[in-house]
């Protein structure tokens, strides 16, 4: 076992009311099959969790116990289809975003496993819910780009990560605009996407979309065109939910003084199509998530 240092808050929202349940460190790491039969890492205390990973059958097996809010979460996600890549952990990194705080990039290189769960919820005045949808398990290294020092740098301005699950289709995107581009007008910002169909056992690169929203600071309305190898997507998306409710406004960036920038995810539904070698997938009320990062120039 190898300790850690580090914290967490897992979140959970029942009934509209968010239970957040933080974890103390140190995080430790079984990889002897002590605790599970995979490689687990885990937390001690009064609020327990951890995540194993079963390779074989590329399962995420998440358990979280609280018992001064008596709450049990435990979370089967099953990938399906291939994962999704930006970059990889020992490099070439892609740049995610422009730091507010101070003149530097963030660049990172990870992967998301996105596919199926099943999910088991206690909670106080509650039987047990079990529950089936969508999975994502997001795995991301971030590295400041320019500085000497790794120190932390703050929110990365202004990038889009959205995902779309579909009995038919996974469709994962992400863009990241430069908000001062007179001063990284040489790096490229990413830009990438994917679109499988795991039941037909196909996948394809998804690079030539146009993605937009309503803008200001919390959009509420989306809206994603574009064209791969064998097919074209028109979707248009609505938020039904929001973490937090209101995303937090700050102001200032060391380019702009009076500028503002926020962060938070949103909960999304999707209509409209799909086309694949001529057929026509309708996309109605399908589910998504997105998480943003924004920036408004200041007056």
């Amino acid at each position: 076992m190898v300790p850690f240092l580090g914290g967490g808050e897992i979140r959970v929202c029942l009934d509209g009311a968010w239970y957040n349940i933080r974890l103390k460190a140190p995080l430790y790491y079984d990889g002897q099959g002590r605790m599970y039969p995979y490689p687990t890492v885990y937390t001690e205390g009064e609020n327990r969790a951890s995540i194993s990973y079963d390779e074989a059958h590329r399962r995420w097996l998440f358990r979280l116990e609280s018992q001064a809010k008596g709450v049990t979460l435990e979370v089967e996600g099953r990938a399906r289809s291939v994962p999704f890549w930006m970059g990889k952990f020992d490099g070439p990194y892609i740049v995610h975003g422009l730091y507010h705080s101070k003149e530097d990039l963030d660049i990172w290189g990870g992967f998301w496993e996105v596919g199926v769960s099943t999910v088991r919820l206690k909670a106080p005045n509650l039987e047990t819910l079990t529950f089936q949808g969508p999975f994502l398990f997001d795995r991301a290294i971030h590295r400041v780009c320019l500085s000497e020092t790794s120190a932390r740098a703050g929110l990365p301005l202004a990038f889009t990560a959205l995902y779309i699950f579909h009995p038919e289709f996974d469709l994962m995107l992400l863009h990241s605009d430069n908000p001062h581009p007179d001063v990284f007008s040489n790096f490229p910002f990413q830009h990438q996407g994917r679109l499988n169909f795991p039941s037909r056992d196909e996948d394809f690169v998804f690079d030539g979309f146009e993605y937009s929203d309503e803008g200001g600071l919390q959009p509420g309305l989306y809206r994603l065109t574009g064209s791969y190898a064998e097919g074209q997507v028109d979707l248009q998306g609505e938020a039904y939910e929001f973490w937090p409710q209101v995303w937090k406004a700050h102001r200032g960036t060391w380019w702009d003084p009076n500028g503002r920038y926020t962060w938070g995810r949103a909960f999304i539904r999707w209509h409209g199509t799909i086309t694949l070698r001529g057929e026509t997938i309708e996309v109605k009320n399908a589910w998504g998530v997105g998480e943003f990062t924004r920036f408004e120039p200041g007056q």
